[in-house]
């Protein structure tokens, strides 16, 4: 292994003044909410997506450039899941499990 004079250490990791950011897999997410949001609250879903939730105020908090993006993404499964606008067209109510996931959102 060899050092360049000057050359920066590429095992010292991330520098104090490095934005924070990592890779978000746009797809996954909004695969996981889907799948979430179609099981109606059971099996934890909602718990799984209150720690989707929890990261993107985590990322917020970091000041990570993904997790507005994020939270656009969990917004969107949510307009297009088919029993909001089932709901709508009926006038019935939400369930209280997805009232509370959209109170969180």
């Amino acid at each position: 292994f060899l050092l360049f004079s000057g050359a920066p250490d590429p095992t010292a990791g991330a520098s104090t003044d490095d934005e924070n950011c990592w890779h978000l897999d746009e797809e996954q997410v909004q695969e996981q909410v889907k799948l979430f949001l179609s099981q109606g609250g059971y099996h934890g879903s909602g718990k799984q997506l209150n720690l989707l939730f929890a990261k993107v105020r985590e990322m917020l908090k970091m000041r990570d450039s993904n997790g507005a993006r994020m939270l656009t993404l969990i917004t969107e499964q949510f307009m297009a899941d088919p029993r909001l606008s089932l709901w709508r067209q009926q006038g019935t109510a939400m369930t209280d499990k997805y009232r509370q996931l959209w109170d969180e959102l």
